[in-house]
């Protein structure tokens, strides 16, 4: 070492130096002091829970859901409703129900929504990682004396103590389920502040690690779909994420949860679902996440002001209203004016085959005349007959050959009816199309029927072609009546009555009218002139508070007060389980206390954004 070499620490610091340290000792504990006032996450729950669940659900204060749910009528209503009483019955609520009593037998005291109650304080999640098998893991943040009073701590004599070498201690007892088919593990353990429950001891171990942090590439934060997802929603009462593509190639997801439905998911690849209670209504905001674009692109964005006019000069009454964009190349458009004035037309005939209701045994087609005509059973009214969905021009069914060109007229008088549609209104550029399906009670032997419309608006209203725009419909009703025929009968008249003036036509052949109005800026068509002259008189502008930054691809409202007053009278004089009228009057019953359903969809690459309004009668439900 050189004489005369002093080390940095040796040297007496100078005035700038003592300085410079005092600096770095003061940001070291401002930094030391926001870290410890960073907030967790508002999904630090998920942190916890294992990697690999396909629902995850969490809430802001478990205890105030139970005794929401606990003290609502709703829940009352429900329970004694016939739904309720069918689903105990069905397989899966037999399943549900017996797999309850098997795991509170064992563990000597009720796995009810008491003990859940009264071992959490607030915040707890639950992660679902086999349907079948039930394989799950709890976790709710407690205070030691509040495990202490739970009925795990109480009842852990029937549980057999266990100790990891990092001193985690955690209970175990096996069961015997699935009526002494199967065995399955029930654990718990008090870790960090954390009652942790399982029914599967590698998932237990495996949270037991993640919150002792040993682990940190095991936990559910972490997976992309989850991350991402839960970067859009903050949040509320409650949150559900599934891992749709997993939960697609579940076994009892596909048989028991959606059988029916699992094509409409499929391109879905994770989701979320988040709640959010006011007043007088909740909110549902859903993310999704999905492969690219579906079929059918979103043709445009509506502004929610729009939406929301629009809305407030439309009738109270109204059941049901659907929303949407206007563009002229989709055709969809001329769809819907289509079957506001007929029922669609169906390209295709498809019979589905059941397990019985089908050709089960291969038999001749003539098998089926002979049972549905047996007296001795009751299985003709278990589905509709196979021939129900028969085109009334089927040559089959009819046992005559149509005439020449049939076919071909028809296609080309649908796509007349489509060109000249389309060249009615290009130069009124419409920008949103609303329709609106009312039903209405019909006396027996009839049933129902369903009173449309749709509602166009338009930017340039006087710019409609109303000649084109009649000859477009004369060719709609020459093509889809039975046989086309000459468009010289039909006759559209103008028609003033109560200050409003609208252009109809009368179809004997149908027993109805059809009609159409251009009105302020827009243009109404309706299969009921009683509907159309609703539309058109003057209403109280609604008090409304749209987003101003809303955009939307779709917007559907459900008037259910409305719905159900109408769906009463139609299941009244159908008392009969044939029918499932007990069933949809019960559901009618549970749902009595909601008022609307509103349902915002905006359609982008990859995602899908989904928010739904519950609006109630008075208060909560």
């Amino acid at each position: 070492m050189k004489r005369g070499f002093v080390w940095p620490w040796q040297q007496r610091p100078n005035r700038f130096q003592v300085t410079f340290l005092v600096l770095l000792a003061g940001l070291a504990a401002v930094l030391s002091a926001q870290s410890a006032k960073t907030p967790a996450s508002p999904y630090e729950l998920a942190r916890a829970c294992p990697r690999g669940a396909c629902i995850y659900v969490q809430f802001r204060n478990l205890p105030e859901f139970l005794d929401l749910w606990n003290r609502s009528a709703l829940r009352e209503r429900y329970l004694q409703s016939v739904n309720f009483d069918q689903f105990q019955k069905r397989h899966l609520g037999i399943k549900l129900l017996e797999r309850f009593d098997e795991v509170s037998l064992a563990l000597g005291f009720p796995l009810d929504s008491r003990a859940f109650h009264g071992a959490t304080q607030n915040q707890a999640a639950l992660a679902v990682y086999d349907i079948g098998k039930m394989e799950m893991v709890f976790v709710a943040p407690v205070d030691e004396a509040t495990f202490k009073a739970s009925v795990f701590a109480l009842n852990q004599d029937h549980f057999d103590h266990n100790e990891l070498p990092d001193g985690s201690v955690f209970y175990t007892t096996q069961m015997a389920v699935d009526r002494d088919r199967q065995k399955q593990n029930f654990l718990f353990s008090f870790c960090k502040g954390k009652l942790v429950l399982a029914t599967n001891t590698s998932l237990l171990l495996r949270t037991l690690a993640n919150l002792n942090g040993k682990n940190i590439k095991d936990r559910l934060s972490d997976e992309p779909a989850f991350q991402i997802l839960t970067g859009e929603i903050n949040p509320h009462f409650v949150t559900s994420w599934i891992d749709q593509q997993k939960l697609n190639r579940d076994w009892y997801f596909k048989e028991y949860w959606i059988h029916p439905g699992l094509d409409k998911v499929k391109g879905v690849q994770a989701g979320i679902f988040d709640f959010e209670m006011q007043a007088d209504r909740w909110f549902e905001h859903r993310r999704f996440l999905r492969s690219g674009m579906p079929a059918a692109g979103p043709l445009g964005m509506l502004a929610e002001t729009e939406v929301e006019r629009l809305r407030g000069l439309l009738p109270a009454d109204i059941p049901y209203l659907r929303l949407q964009p206007f563009s002229l190349s989709a055709g969809a458009p001329a769809d819907a004016v289509g079957t506001v004035f007929f029922e669609p037309v169906e390209t295709k005939t498809t019979v589905v085959k059941k397990s019985w209701g089908g050709n089960p045994f291969g038999y001749s087609e003539s098998w089926r005349d002979t049972w549905e005509s047996s007296e001795e059973d009751d299985f003709s009214y278990q589905y509709l007959d196979y021939r129900y969905d028969r085109q009334i021009d089927d040559e089959a069914e009819t046992g005559q050959s149509p005439p020449a060109n049939f076919e071909k007229t028809k296609v080309g008088l649908e796509a007349a009816y489509r060109a000249h549609f389309a060249e009615a209104l290009r130069e009124a550029r419409p920008t949103m199309q609303a329709t609106l399906y009312s039903p209405e009670f019909l006396p027996q032997p009839l049933f129902a029927n369903f009173r449309k419309a749709v509602v166009l608006s338009l930017k340039t209203p006087g710019a409609v072609k109303t000649e084109r725009l009649e000859q477009a419909f004369n060719e709609l009703i020459q093509a889809r009546l039975a046989l086309p025929q000459s468009s010289n009968h039909l006759q559209w008249v103008k028609q003033n009555q109560d200050g409003v003036s609208w252009v109809e036509l009368t179809l004997p052949e149908l027993g109805r009218k059809l009609g159409y109005a251009v009105h302020r800026n827009h243009l109404i068509f309706s299969n009921r002139i009683d509907l159309l002259k609703s539309l058109l008189l003057e209403k109280a502008p609604a008090r409304l508070n749209p987003n101003p930054n809303g955009q939307w691809s779709e917007v559907t409202v459900v008037q259910f007060d409305q719905g159900q007053k109408i769906l009463g009278q139609f299941f009244e004089p159908l008392e009969t389980d044939k029918f499932f009228s007990s069933e949809v009057r019960g559901l009618l019953d549970v749902s009595r206390e909601v008022r609307a359903l509103t349902l915002k969809r905006r359609s982008l690459p990859g995602r899908l954004v989904e928010d739904l309004e519950i609006g109630f009668v008075s208060g909560q439900p």
